[in-house]
């Protein structure tokens, strides 16, 4: 059986009258893609991908929040779509992510204002802390050495008025004691208002009578009074002078320099 144009025309599904080579050709290229072509062309690729990737599309649409349509992801491509839709969803996260660095660091430059607030704080804290105990030390010691002083004062006036001062004493001579007396030591009191006699250094002074022992207070005018004269003779035996009752002193061996300030009070015989 011989074929015939009007067969060949037929069977290709091209209807209508075909006069030349190039007609036919032109028909045939509209209405077929070669095998190999066909994933390249646009036509053939987007119906392809339509029906493969038609649900992706829709998927792609809702992750976007609102950026994409699905009719807008449908129109391209899929890989184009997949492209646009990255990009976008990309830029998205990175204007994100720089919000929140600068909210991050905007939150990291308050904590650090509030850590500098609550050190200076603390700092002016210890700083009033350390004013107020040294006022306290300083009241606390100018009261000490005030009741000492008084307790020195007392005392020496006991001591004095005990004394057998001879009739007649100038001032100069009640002077010079004073003085005499100022210069070479220094008389403080321990807890229990006995008086301790120290020399100009602020050492307890040993007693020449006995081991162990320290001068008194007492022993002290003696010696001084003794030495210049400031006392009435004794009739009975000549040179020596009349001493005054003694009382006990405590044992004063363990006295050593304190570290409270001493206290030097001169105060003349009334």
């Amino acid at each position: 059986m011989e074929l015939t144009k009007e067969d060949i025309l037929k069977a290709f599904g091209i209807e209508g009258e075909v006069t030349s080579r190039e007609q036919l050709v032109q028909i045939f290229n509209s209405t077929y893609v070669p095998i190999a072509k066909a994933s390249d062309h646009p036509e053939v690729r987007k119906a392809t991908e339509g029906r493969i990737f038609g649900e992706q599309y829709g998927k792609l649409a809702k992750l976007s929040n609102g950026k994409f349509t699905k009719e807008q992801l449908a129109a391209k491509p899929f890989g184009e779509a997949l492209e646009d839709f990255a990009t976008t969803i990309y830029g998205d996260l990175e204007t994100v992510k720089l919000k929140a660095n600068e909210g991050k660091a905007k939150r990291e430059a308050e904590l650090e204002k509030e850590v500098e607030d609550y050190k200076k704080s603390l700092q002016d804290y210890e700083r009033d802390k350390k004013t107020l105990a040294d006022r306290l030390s300083e009241v606390e010691t100018q009261a000490s050495q005030k009741v000492k002083s008084y307790i020195v004062g007392m005392k020496r006036k006991e001591v004095e008025a005990k004394l057998p001062w001879k009739d007649g004493m100038t001032d100069l001579e009640r002077a010079g004691l004073e003085t005499f007396l100022a210069s070479n030591y220094r008389f403080d009191a321990d807890e229990s208002g006995a008086i301790i006699v120290k020399d100009k250094d602020g050492h307890t002074i040993p007693s020449p009578k006995k081991a162990g022992d320290v001068i008194s207070l007492e022993d002290v005018y003696l010696e001084v009074g003794e030495k210049n004269n400031l006392f009435k003779k004794n009739n009975t035996d000549g040179n020596r002078t009349r001493e005054p009752q003694r009382h006990s002193e405590p044992n004063k061996s363990g006295y050593t320099p304190r570290s409270l300030p001493p206290v030097t009070v001169v105060q003349g015989r009334s």
